[in-house]
Formats: C-alpha cells, sequence, structure tokens
C-alpha cells in the first residue's frame, strides 16, 4: 500500500500503522512484506519526531536530495510559465496546503518572496498535498500550479505541461529524507542505494539538487536534535 498524504498528515497512520505496510511521499521500498518502511521528510523534521517516539530506528535518519518547484501549466495553456503568476487572466493557483505540506510552504514562501503573494492570494486552490495540486491544474480546477519538478519530470507528466523553474533562493530549501521504521539488511540497503552515485544519478534525472554534502551535513546536527527531542518527550510522558 502507498500514502500520497502530505508529510504531516503521513504522521498519524505512522504512529498507528496496523493497516498499512509502507508510507511514502516520493519513494518507496517494501522488498518482504513489513520488512521495509519509510517515511519522507518534511520541512518540520517529522521524522525526528518519529524517532524522539521510539517509533524509528535512532541511527537511521538520513537526507538524500534536496526537492525543487515549479510554476506548471497544461501543454494547451497559452500562458507562459514564467510570467502565468503575474497575469490578469489567471482565476485560480494550485498549491498544496502550506499548513502541513512542506512544497505548498515552499511555494508560498517564494509567491511571497517574488512579491506577488498579495496578488493571488484570493485565487489560491489548495491541494491535500503537492500531486492534488497539479492534478487541479491537469483536470481545469486551476489555471496554474506552483509543483515539484520532480513531478513536472516524472514519465505519466512530462509531455502534458511547461514549466519555469522557481528561482532555488526564493523559497527555504526543502529536504527529502527518510527514516527506517522496521530495521533490517533489506532497510539498510536500500537506504545506502539511495545515498550511492546510481540512486543519486535517478534522483537528479528527476529533478532533485543532490550538494555533495547533503546525506551527510545534516547528520550530526539531527543526532543531537533527537536527542533532545527524546528527552524532552520522556519527560512529557513522566
Amino acid at each position: 500500500m502507498r500514502s500520497r498524504s502530505s508529510s504531516e498528515r503521513s504522521i498519524p497512520i505512522v504512529r498507528n500503522p496496523a493497516g498499512v505496510r509502507l508510507v511514502r511521499q516520493f519513494l518507496c521500498a517494501d522488498p518482504q512484506p513489513g520488512a521495509l518502511r519509510y517515511v519522507p521528510f518534511g520541512g518540520r523534521g517529522y521524522p525526528r519526531k518519529l524517532i524522539a517516539e521510539g517509533i524509528g530506528a535512532r541511527d537511521s535518519l538520513f537526507v538524500y536530495a534536496a526537492g525543487r518547484i515549479v510554476v506548471w501549466v497544461p501543454a494547451s495553456s497559452p500562458l507562459d510559465p514564467a510570467t502565468a503568476l503575474r497575469t490578469a487572466s489567471v482565476r485560480h493557483v494550485a498549491i498544496a496546503n502550506p499548513h502541513h505540506a512542506p512544497y505548498g510552504r515552499a511555494a508560498e514562501a517564494a509567491l511571497r518572496s517574488l512579491g506577488i503573494y498579495d496578488s493571488v492570494a484570493g485565487k489560491l486552490v489548495l491541494g491535500e498535498n503537492v500531486a492534488q495540486a497539479l492534478h487541479s491544474v491537469q483536470s481545469g480546477a486551476a489555471d496554474v500550479g506552483i509543483v515539484a519538478l520532480s513531478l513536472a519530470l516524472a514519465p505519466p507528466v512530462r509531455g502534458q505541461g511547461r514549466y519555469w523553474e522557481v528561482p532555488p533562493d526564493a523559497y527555504p530549501r526543502i529536504e527529502q529524507g527518510g527514516v527506517i521504521l522496521k530495521d533490517s539488511p533489506a532497510a539498510r540497503e536500500f537506504r545506502s542505494f539511495l545515498l550511492d552515485e546510481v540512486g543519486r544519478r535517478i534522483l537528479k534525472k528527476y529533478g532533485f539538487s543532490l550538494p555533495d554534502n547533503v546525506a551527510q551535513a545534516l547528520v550530526p546536527a539531527a543526532s543531537r536534535l533527537i536527542g533532545r527531542l527524546g528527552n524532552a518527550h520522556k519527560g512529557a510522558s513522566r
């Protein structure tokens, strides 16, 4: 089973996983029933919360890439994606819900950074997640959307529209990562695959940024934060 929920909405499912074998955002792996589970990173460090609560393996936290966002319009649209957000005729702009979706928070931040949030705020159509935001544009419910570059480059979508990449300095970094919930050799092997050259080439092909130190740089700081969160959680449970 797979879940397309936003990062924050996935947390309750993972805390009570009786009915699911796998929770994912942009990746999944389940070589054996119940053997491997991953949860994607969100802007608020959702995997860190799971580790602090004792649900995820403490030393399994990893960051493998950074997401990017684009302005996307259907191929049949007369809109130029580079200027669509400033076009007066646009009535609806789709983004993921910024209250619980990292890509939605990035989209909102970009609109503010580009100085056009006030002019489009009344036009926003919020999707449960970034995939639903894309669907809103595909279905005609929105004229334009701010979505993940990885979705725009995905084979089913690649030929359906045109996009303009939002400058990366217009929004906070969208970290992509995960944590192993049920440890096993297969889980460790899959994590290694994401971090090695083959995995990185695939991720880059589908629109993720891959700084050389993306997988390692945040681990020490994350480990310290996890320790603090874990202590706080234990104290709150007493």
